[in-house]
């Protein structure tokens, strides 16, 4: 039951980071929260591919949570 509702926060933490992430490689302004702070505004183009490289780790990451879930669960 916890591993469940652990999961269930998990993937809304998860999904919150992910669309702050595509967000940053899309050009909004919000570098001073993202990459330490150091480039407020938007991000350099390095960076914007980082952020947008990221949300395929996290994409993994949920994946895995998921489908260890799952198999507890059965």
């Amino acid at each position: 039951m916890y591993s469940n509702t652990a999961a269930r926060l998990f993937v809304v933490l998860i999904a919150c980071t992910i669309l702050f992430q595509i967000a940053l490689a899309a050009g909004v302004p919000w570098g001073e929260f993202a990459w330490g702070g150091s480039h407020p505004g938007t991000l350099p183009r390095q960076l914007r591919i980082a952020s947008g490289a990221s949300v395929a780790v996290l994409l993994v990451l949920a994946f895995v949570v998921l489908v260890r879930v799952e198999r507890q669960l059965q």
